[in-house]
């Protein structure tokens, strides 16, 4: 019997920054804009639960946008806890979903909306694990998605586990034999055989961008015990 466990969950989902001056936000209204979920496996296999990132955009009557907000949606498995820390977003860094921190939730639980800045378009990071017999390999995906008329350059995507201190990852370096600007949807994923689990862990995605502005940032997602 799987006993209930909290995971401390680092998401590493991005909104990009809306660059320019707000135009008149006389009616404005909030619109779907991203959403992003990801399932969240335990010790030995186990669905500890599922946690998402959902994005809106608020749009006036002439149909620009004026801001960006965000929220988390985690839906713990039963008999499981997953206790949210913290969001990151492309351009505010990480920042604490809940001031002093969340508890643990066993059911599931929706945060306030949060604001956020959001240029570049959409940059994903992504982990996921898979099985076959006695075989077990993990993966990280990073997607891009500019906005018109700029251009992302993506660095390197990285996968990986910390397991009692030490760091076991594999790295796919996108910028050889040279680094390109991507102005058009693009994807990159590195898999490495899934390392063993000690008392103390984190799993993890991560990469490394490059942004119009000439920013270079490190996205990712995590999950702790």
């Amino acid at each position: 019997m799987w006993k209930s466990r909290t995971a401390v969950l680092a998401l590493g989902v991005t909104a990009a920054v809306v660059g320019g001056v707000p135009a008149a936000q006389a009616a404005a209204t909030w619109q779907a804009f991203d959403k992003n979920c990801a399932t969240v496996i335990g010790l030995g296999g186990a669905i500890a639960g599922s946690v998402c990132a959902q994005g809106q955009k608020r749009v006036t009557d002439t149909g620009s946008i004026s801001g960006h907000r965000a929220r988390v949606i985690v839906t713990p498995a039963e008999g499981h806890s997953l206790q949210p820390t913290t969001y990151t977003w492309s351009s505010d860094g990480t920042n604490q979903i809940c001031p002093g921190g969340c508890a643990p939730q066993t059911s599931e639980w929706t945060s306030v909306w949060i604001p956020v800045q959001a240029t570049a378009g959409k940059l994903c990071v992504h982990r996921h694990e898979r099985a076959y017999r006695d075989h077990y390999q993990e993966r990280a995906k990073l997607t891009v998605t500019p906005s018109a008329g700029n251009g992302v350059e993506p660095r390197w995507v990285r996968v990986g586990i910390v397991s009692d201190g030490t760091d076991d990852h594999k790295t796919r370096d996108l910028c050889d034999p040279s680094c390109t600007r991507r102005t058009a949807p693009w994807s990159a994923t590195v898999i490495q055989a899934a390392g063993n689990l000690g008392s103390d862990y984190q799993r993890y995605a991560s990469a490394q961008v490059a942004l119009p502005s000439g920013e270079v940032r490190v996205i990712k997602a995590s999950l702790s015990d």
